[in-house]
Order: C-alpha cells, then sequence, then structure tokens
C-alpha cells in the first residue's frame, strides 16, 4: 500500500478514535464539543437548547480545560443563534 495512502488510513482512525471518545464522554464540555462538531442539529429548538447549554457551562465552575473545547465554536454557534433571530 502507498506510504501516503497508509498514512491518510491511520490518520482517519485516530480521528474515529477521539470522535468516538468525545461521544461517550461523561465531561459535560466533551458532550458539548461532540454536539458542536459532530452532530447534526435540525431544528432551531436544537441549536437554542445546545447555545443555552454552552452558555450555562461558560458560567459554571467547570474546569478550564472544558470550557476551552467549546469556546472555539462560540462564535459559529452565535452565527447561526443569530440568523434564526433575525
Amino acid at each position: 500500500m502507498n506510504n501516503g495512502l497508509q498514512k491518510l488510513l491511520q490518520e482517519i482512525e485516530i480521528y474515529n478514535r477521539e470522535k468516538e471518545k468525545l461521544r461517550n464522554s461523561d465531561l459535560e464540555g466533551d458532550q458539548l464539543f461532540y454536539r458542536l462538531c459532530y452532530s447534526r442539529l435540525k431544528t432551531r429548538e436544537e441549536w437554542f437548547e445546545l447555545h443555552d447549554a454552552v452558555y450555562d457551562l461558560l458560567k459554571s465552575d467547570s474546569p478550564k480545560f472544558q470550557k476551552q473545547s467549546v469556546i472555539q465554536y462560540t462564535e459559529m454557534l452565535a452565527m447561526v443563534i443569530s440568523g434564526y433571530e433575525n
């Protein structure tokens, strides 16, 4: 097998393992990160519920590392929410 293809397949395997680890995590920050990055939200209510959950996490006493995992996606989340509000 081509070296480049083998490396790509290894990267895909790592990606899938990390994604599954997030999905099965008990940490709220990991679960929200999974929902932000991998789940397919379809309804307005799902987006607003996710927005509220992220906001609650960021206001909470949760560890900084949990907040940092989701904070990078708050701008995207705010843009989606803004689209629904207008």
